[in-house]
């Protein structure tokens, strides 16, 4: 599990460290209100990788919390049906079935899906994003994909286990702390 999250990070602050590469020596230093910039650089980061990292969980909760089917066949007696279970507690029923030992056939999630989802959508897009980035030449296609990269697709694995309130909070998150990071930046000066 550490594994993910590290190359997560990796893609998270890469682009950062390329683009303070590029800022001369004599205009380097860090003068009033740029704080609050690198705290909200600091927790936009986070956000990505904490979603990234919970995706699993996402797979878990949409598994146990789900309407179940699967169906029941007994050819020596001609008996053919459904059966049904809804989990109304903390531990959900479990439903007998021959069909119960394969839970991907009755429509589980896979945890492991869901991660590949959420790494997948961030750092996808920003693998052409920082190609076209340094190859200087569409700055603004550039700059669209690694945003888009980062804002929705850490929320792609929650997506993908039909947690869409989950998914769709975490990218306002990120809009929000992006939002306040926009806003402290223009204190910050350089030079």
């Amino acid at each position: 599990m550490r594994a993910p999250i590290l190359i997560a990070t990796l893609a998270v602050f890469y682009p950062v460290r390329a683009a303070t590469a590029q800022v001369p020596a004599h205009m380097s230093h860090r003068q009033d209100g740029c704080g609050g910039l690198v705290a909200g650089a600091l927790a936009f980061s986070g956000l990505v990788v904490y979603d990234i990292a919970t995706a699993p969980a996402s797979a878990r909760w949409y598994n146990s919390n789900r309407l179940a089917m699967s169906p029941i066949i007994n050819p020596r007696e001609h008996a053919y049906g459904v059966a049904f279970s809804v989990p109304l507690g903390s531990t959900p029923p479990r439903v007998a079935s021959t069909f119960s030992s394969n839970r991907q056939a009755a429509g589980a999630k896979s945890e492991g899906r869901a991660l590949l989802w959420s790494l997948g959508a961030t750092i996808g897009p920003m693998i052409p994003g920082l190609l076209f980035a340094q190859s200087n030449q569409n700055h603004g296609a550039a700059a669209a994909l690694i945003i888009g990269g980062l804002l929705f697709g850490p929320s792609a694995g929650h997506w993908y286990a039909e947690r869409w309130g989950r998914g769709f909070a975490s990218v306002g998150a990120r809009l929000g702390v992006s939002a306040v990071g926009i806003a402290l930046a223009s204190d910050c000066s350089f030079g």
